[in-house]
């Protein structure tokens, strides 16, 4: 009895879906962060927090604050 081409192309695609998942987990490299910029001189947390800023001590990144409402587009409740 001869197998449909069907079964062909699943297994095509499984042997694909298998090597690629096996090149992204073991054969490629990791990738490398870089270290986060430093400011030079002063205290850059007591900076950003002057500024009203949020500082995040594990990056060493000073973040602006961003309002749910502005990704929702909803209006704040009141």
């Amino acid at each position: 009895m001869r197998r449909s081409a069907t079964l062909w192309v699943q297994l095509v695609f499984l042997a694909v879906f298998v090597v690629t998942a096996v090149w992204v987990a073991l054969l490629r490299p990791p990738a490398e962060r870089p270290a986060p910029p430093r400011a030079a001189g002063g205290d850059a947390r007591a900076r950003c927090e002057a500024r009203g800023d949020w500082w995040d001590e594990q990056d060493g990144v000073c973040a602006v604050p961003m309002p749910i409402t502005t990704l929702t587009h909803r209006p704040a409740p009141h």
